[in-house]
């Protein structure tokens, strides 16, 4: 309401109403941009997308986070004056959309790393059930005794049919 009465002081009033212009939304937007140059204006919230995301780099990444947190913040600042209260959720959900992915990058980073290493970090290993974990693994289980082999080589399983 204020930044809208600035913007109508210089208005002609020689003129009828219904003749005079209204003052559009980025008049308005310039006019708070020149009496508050320390606030940076909070233009309607585009959605970042994860897929596209996923193409940058970690330097972009960091970049487009730092941006989306000061949107958050200008945003937050409005609200405290007045308005823009659903756009903080948005706000939010851009920055969980960055940190998403930023993460999901770096283990997948860290996977491919420790794929080949005798030993992975838990937190990157598969979670499973804890029994599953426990349980012997292939290679274990087709292990034989000595003795086990001795008798599959001299005993075969006998294979005979009866004629009826």
């Amino acid at each position: 309401m204020y930044l809208c009465l600035l913007e109508m002081r210089d208005v002609n009033y020689s003129t009828p109403p219904e003749s005079r212009e209204s003052p559009t939304n980025a008049s308005i937007l310039l006019t708070s941009i020149q009496i508050f140059p320390s606030i940076s204006p909070v233009l309607p919230m585009a959605i970042v997308k994860a897929f596209e995301l996923r193409n940058k780099n970690k330097a972009e990444l960091v970049k487009i986070l730092d941006e989306q947190k000061q949107q958050l913040a200008n945003i937050r600042v409005q609200k405290v004056a007045g308005g823009r209260s659903q756009e903080i959720g948005e706000a939010r959900k851009n920055v969980a959309r960055v940190l998403t992915v930023i993460n999901q990058t770096q283990r997948e980073q860290l996977r491919l790393f420790y794929q080949k290493k005798r030993f992975t970090p838990l937190d990157l290993r598969v979670k499973k059930t804890r029994a599953m974990r426990r349980a012997l693994t292939p290679f274990e289980k087709s292990k034989k005794t000595v003795r086990e082999q001795k008798k599959l080589a001299h005993f075969p399983l006998r294979k005979y049919a009866v004629k009826a």
